[in-house]
């Protein structure tokens, strides 16, 4: 999580790409991220929970954002507390891990909490958006991955994703987002 008292999507970002460079760099690991998408999530806000939210809040409420986005926030306040490898950036939820060469995947416990976050404070996440994205250069990694899913619904794995403006690609390339700018 990026620093407390930092605000810029840049800062999220290089928080969870500087934690996923500096695992990788050693050769010993790959990387899975989730990108979570909440339906309507300004308009799905309950009051009662809200409320109780504000309370528990520490914290100013940032400068030149609308009430919708605040109280957002405060709502997901809690979201992946006990998960540290998260980023949260107003409504823009990811949380990602670094899995050692002969590991298990222990992504979908976080998914889980996403989703059971969500159905506890009357959120829905949207399935069909929500992605999953692996980072992994072992020639052999023997990693177990089970498929995240949510409910019923297997997430879709993709090699590109745009996550605060930027397009992240699972080979740590430029390239997609670069191309991007120029078009």
């Amino acid at each position: 999580m990026p620093a407390k008292g930092t605000s810029a999507t840049t800062d999220a970002l290089l928080y969870m790409m500087q934690t996923i460079h500096e695992a990788l760099d050693g050769g010993e690991a790959g990387a899975r991220i989730f990108f979570a998408d909440f339906s309507k999530g300004f308009d799905l806000i309950d009051h009662s929970i809200l409320i109780q939210e504000l309370y528990k809040l520490q914290g100013g409420i940032p400068r030149g954002t609308k009430l919708g986005v605040v109280l957002f926030m405060v709502m997901t306040n809690s979201l992946l507390a006990n998960w540290h490898l998260r980023t949260k950036f107003v409504d823009d939820t990811s949380a990602h891990e670094i899995i050692p060469r002969n590991s298990i995947s222990l992504l979908n416990f976080a998914v889980s909490d996403i989703h059971e976050f969500a159905n506890e404070h009357n959120m829905k996440l949207n399935p069909k958006k929500c992605k999953e994205m692996l980072i992994n250069f072992l020639h052999n990694p023997n990693f177990l991955l089970r498929p995240i899913q949510i409910g019923n619904n297997i997430i879709e794995r993709v090699t590109t994703y745009k996550s605060l403006g930027v397009i992240l690609s699972s080979d740590l390339k430029w390239n997609p987002h670069i191309s991007r700018i120029e078009s």
